[in-house]
């Protein structure tokens, strides 16, 4: 079912937005996937809770640091990502697992509908889950550090259009049954509630993200650099009325793809210039101190800048 018109451009990433609102759920831009990942978070540690399970959501600490070997770590890895100590692999931390041993629950969100992944989710509904468990099993060899640790590293791993991964159905089955045990429910009761509730949660936020990417509901990607280079152009236009030679970055003007460069692209750098800025309407408009970043009222009196002779701006 569309839920736009037509195709256009993400506001949120310039990629583009389908009528059927596919992209939104793999829209790396504007944080939506963050707030999906950390409501079906909250609700796994809720139902742990429910359960008589002391959860703790992302909890630090549970991987040791490597040691160093000058300035990297003993397995050559540097950067943020070498640092264990400062990794995080439970979304949600159970003290208790089976047999007594915690149990690290790693929460993901994943799409079929990714390019990657079209092919093989036609083939088989349940790969994308299960290729993106095996990520998480690798990505930094965070199970067997896990193992190292003494922790259960478990991959919950759902997919944006609801389906859950292999572990993600055992997981949920056997907080369930535990819940179900203090709540005189039975066990099947309670995980179709379980499951309804992060159905919800997920398609809620499934929703918010396509309403944030249908074209007019966001600013457009161009409108900060768009004010910061009319805030250049006032602050050279000014400099040129004051006598004095701009030391400022050039920023390019931007280029509608529907029509042609007002620039020659054969020509020198000096013979590309934009139209003349008018001195006059720089002077009245308010500058911008990028220092203390605020604006700050003009120096310049307006008889002085109308007077003085206006210098374009040369186009890179």
């Amino acid at each position: 079912m569309p839920v736009t018109a037509g195709c256009a451009f993400c506001p949120l990433c310039a990629g583009v937005m389908d009528p059927f609102g596919d992209h939104a759920l793999v829209c790396s831009g504007g944080g939506d996937r963050t707030r999906r990942h950390n409501a079906l978070r909250d609700l796994i540690v809720r139902l742990a809770q429910s359960a008589g399970v002391a959860a703790v959501a992302e909890k630090p600490g549970l991987l040791p640091p490597r040691p160093l070997v000058g300035v990297a770590r003993e397995d050559g890895v540097s950067g943020a990502d070498a640092r264990s100590e400062a990794r995080r692999p439970a979304d949600v931390y159970i003290p208790a697992w089976r047999g007594g041993r915690p149990a690290a629950l790693d929460t993901a969100v994943t799409s079929g509908l990714q390019c990657g992944l079209l092919a093989l989710s036609a083939a088989d509904g349940a790969a994308a889950a299960q290729r993106y468990e095996e990520r998480k099993r690798c990505y930094l060899d965070t199970e067997a550090q896990c193992e190292d640790a003494a922790l259960t590293f478990l991959p919950v791993v759902f997919e944006a259009e609801g389906g859950l991964g292999v572990v993600a159905r055992r997981v949920l089955g056997e907080l369930a049954r535990s819940a179900a045990r203090l709540t005189a429910e039975t066990a099947t009761l309670r995980l179709e509630h379980v499951t309804q509730s992060l159905s919800v949660a997920l398609q809620r936020a499934n929703a918010r993200a396509i309403n944030r990417r249908v074209p007019g509901t966001a600013p457009p990607l161009s409108a900060p650099l768009a004010a910061a280079r009319e805030q250049l152009r006032y602050a050279a236009a000014a400099a040129c009325a004051a006598g004095g030679a701009p030391d400022l970055p050039a920023i390019p003007a931007p280029v509608p793809p529907s029509s042609p460069c007002a620039c020659s692209r054969g020509s020198s750098p000096a013979s590309r210039s934009p139209p003349p800025l008018d001195a006059t309407a720089a002077a009245d408009a308010t500058p911008f101190d990028a220092a203390a970043m605020r604006c700050v009222p003009s120096p310049l009196p307006h008889a002085a800048a109308a007077a003085a002779p206006a210098t374009p701006l040369q186009c890179v």
